[in-house]
């Protein structure tokens, strides 16, 4: 009974897990056949972000636009990781869909190489980390809803 009562107690008093904000968006793009639903959860500590869950999903029934977004996705990931670090992903494809989940550690990230490669914004960093506020604004910036 003491060791439940702690338990609760300890998560009680670290929040029950981290904090993050989650940022979602919908786009039908009628003119390449898709359709894309993102949801991206950015958790964080005081003002950084200590990490990136993003779930993503292409939707079509064009198989040949379905080939292309699953080899480009992959392509993008991997060249991400290899160039910055941090990334594991995982893409899967079904008859209509392409789904990729990506998570990005944060500590694991060269910063200071994606600033200056212009992958983000300089503005949304300090001390070589990613500010909670600048990435929550590089999302809305692409139409998500954050919250």
């Amino acid at each position: 009974m003491k060791k439940i009562v702690l338990l609760i107690l300890i998560l009680f008093l670290t929040g029950c897990g981290s904090k993050y904000i989650k940022c979602t968006t919908d786009i039908d793009n009628e003119s390449l056949n898709y359709k894309f639903h993102a949801e991206y959860k950015i958790y964080y500590k005081d003002k950084y972000v200590t990490k990136i869950v993003k779930n993503e999903k292409y939707t079509t029934d064009n198989k040949n636009r379905l080939n292309y977004l699953k080899e480009y996705k992959e392509l993008e990931y991997d060249m991400l990781s290899k160039s910055y670090g941090g990334y594991k992903y995982k893409v899967t494809t079904s008859k209509e869909a392409v789904r990729i989940k990506t998570t990005i550690t944060a500590k694991n990230l060269n910063v200071k190489r994606m600033v200056d490669d212009k992958i983000i914004d300089k503005y949304y960093t300090s001390n070589n980390k990613i500010l909670l506020s600048g990435l929550k604004k590089h999302y809305e910036s692409k139409s998500a809803v954050c919250k």
